[in-house]
């Protein structure tokens, strides 16, 4: 049904470029001094979070001349001594790679963006657990709780601080899951009408494979039904176990987003 839509291809990677300012304004609220910071370029946006990051990247609806906005972009993150990576829809700007290629850049991975139109069905379906709405108050447990399932019962600051502030988002729902008493595992919900985007979900090791996800997943569908979502969104690795598992829920391809990356250099 969705592949191959062009202008929804072009809404959700405009969204996805608010994300990446979203969190670059909420860090710099909550830390004094912030060195996250953030790029406009035509209709699209660059975050530098930290050379290691993992989200220091651009993302966005670019524009007909690549060169216009993948300049500026290298320029921006080569200031910060950091690599340019940048996310481009195969679909809405399939001009853009050879330019990037002729820039230098390599394609470093490709994901399949997924889509789900919300159509009044009864999401809130029957479960062994119960599934919260994580309060402002809970922020930092659900952080926590989030990096422990993502490292198998580590921890990291970096990916605690990054789950921290992206809970301050006004965009942002966190929820979890527990079973008498216990904490399970959590997810973030990003919503941005019509579409709303599954992001930063995990389960802790020892109650994987129970249907924690699933549930977790259901909830977060009828939560975004409810407040006015057509359309729900997630990013996929092609062929992995989460498409997998998406699929069954009625989501489809709409199209796939290639990463390309080009090394930090000190020199233009």
């Amino acid at each position: 049904m969705f592949l191959g839509c062009q202008e929804m291809a072009v809404d959700i990677e405009k969204c996805e470029a608010q994300r990446l300012e979203d969190y670059a304004h909420a860090h710099q609220k909550l830390n004094a001094g912030s060195k996250v910071t953030s790029i406009s370029v035509g209709e699209g946006a660059g975050l530098f979070a930290g050379v290691a990051s993992p989200l220091t990247q651009a993302m966005g609806f670019w524009g007909a001349d690549p060169q216009s906005w993948a300049v500026p972009l290298v320029n921006f993150f080569r200031s910060h001594g950091s690599e340019t990576l940048i996310g481009v829809s195969s679909l809405t700007q399939p001009e853009a790679a050879n330019c990037l290629l002729k820039l230098g850049f390599t394609i470093r991975q490709y994901g399949h963006v997924l889509v789900l139109p919300l159509t009044g069905k009864d999401w809130n379906a029957d479960s062994n657990f119960d599934i919260h709405l994580a309060t402002p108050g809970q922020r930092s447990d659900v952080a926590s709780l989030l990096v422990n399932g993502f490292l198998d019962g580590g921890q990291s600051d970096q990916l605690k601080e990054i789950m921290e502030v992206r809970a301050t988002i006004s965009h942002v729902k966190s929820f979890y899951a527990t079973e008498n008493g216990q904490t399970l595992g959590a997810a973030n919900l990003y919503l941005k009408e019509p579409y709303c985007f599954l992001t930063g979900a995990s389960t802790l090791p020892a109650y994987r494979n129970q249907g924690v996800q699933k549930a977790l997943t259901r909830a977060r569908l009828d939560y975004a039904q409810k407040h006015g979502s057509r359309f729900v969104v997630v990013t996929t690795e092609p062929g992995s176990i989460s498409q997998q598992n998406m699929s069954k829920l009625g989501f489809q391809i709409a199209y796939t987003r290639n990463r390309f990356v080009l090394p930090f250099s000190d020199t233009p």
